[in-house]
């Protein structure tokens, strides 16, 4: 009898261990989380970006992140590879030829056709379609028919140049110490910062308005590039002014240009090669359109509330 008992009681903790087996073992791989794309993110130099109308090349060159030829946000391409190279696709949405179509993530029919390259070799290719919620698109691996749901937007990976410029591509590291500015009609504003702190015009200046000022050049962005047909020249009546900006480290010549005051403002390097695009109240900002640095001007400001606090 107690033989009995004992057999059934160890028949009784196998199924239970059984049991606590099957509730902890996964799934089985084709229900387990895994990449869509596997490739090795240091190795990639080139990505393309299409959604059927218009195409971005983003590649190395130099070991520097370039775009139509000039530089491009290093952080942006390293974080889109990233986020590539990281999707987690658990299962697909659909498994049919015909559904890419439904999705909108078919050869023929896409929102955006992505391709990674590797020394010359495409390591990845996805097609990105509609959008099932927030932050979310559809995706079907180029040699797949299995369509995911994978946290990503199409949004994010733009077609435009302008989505993927260095917009601080102008910006100095350090604040400059030495800021000149000739206007069209030839005049010269200066300010320099020196023993004497900041001297505008060779004058005692406002100190903080003049830090403030000599500060913009290190947050400065532009807006993108500027289109072939909108592009301005050196010289010519479309130039609002011409900034020398320098401190011990480096000196930069921006040339500030309209067309029209419907249209944005252009920056343009000193030997013409590379115009971009500047929003308006940066470029009058940079053009001291705003700016005050008398002293004289700032002391009165601060003595008129008290003269009309003692007139009462």
């Amino acid at each position: 009898m107690n033989s009995k008992i004992g057999l059934l009681s160890a028949l009784l903790v196998f199924q239970l261990v059984l049991v606590a087996i099957a509730l902890t073992a996964p799934l089985g791989d084709s229900e387990a989380p895994g990449q869509l794309l596997e490739f090795a993110v240091d190795d990639v130099d080139r990505l393309t970006v299409s959604d059927g109308t218009s195409t971005v090349e983003v590649a190395l060159e130099d070991g520097l992140w370039q775009v139509a030829g000039v530089p491009a946000d290093a952080d942006k391409v390293a974080d889109i590879l990233d986020k590539l190279a990281a999707i987690e696709a658990p299962w697909p949405v659909a498994t049919s030829a015909g559904s890419a179509a439904r999705f909108e993530v078919s050869e023929a029919d896409y929102q955006r056709h992505v391709s990674v390259f590797a020394a010359g070799d495409t390591v990845a290719e996805l097609y990105l379609g509609t959008s099932p919620g927030y932050q979310r698109v559809h995706a079907r691996r180029a040699d797949s028919d299995e369509v995911f749901s994978v946290a990503l937007s199409n949004y994010e990976i733009g077609v435009s140049t302008d989505n993927w410029v260095d917009k601080a591509v102008l910006a100095m590291a350090a604040a400059p110490t030495s800021i000149e500015l000739t206007k069209p009609d030839g005049s010269v504003e200066t300010l320099r910062n020196g023993d004497e702190g900041w001297l505008y015009n060779g004058a005692a200046a406002n100190q903080d308005e003049a830090a403030t000022y000599a500060n913009r050049f290190t947050t400065l962005r532009v807006l993108g590039l500027v289109d072939e047909d909108a592009a301005v020249g050196n010289d010519g009546p479309s130039e609002r002014g011409r900034i020398v900006a320098a401190n011990a480290d480096v000196q930069t010549t921006l040339i500030i240009s309209r067309q029209s005051e419907e249209d944005d403002y252009l920056v343009t390097t000193p030997d013409g090669a590379i115009t971009y695009r500047l929003a308006t109240y940066i470029a009058e900002q940079l053009l001291m359109a705003d700016s005050n640095f008398s002293v004289q001007d700032a002391a009165a400001e601060e003595v008129e509330p008290q003269d009309e606090a003692k007139a009462e």
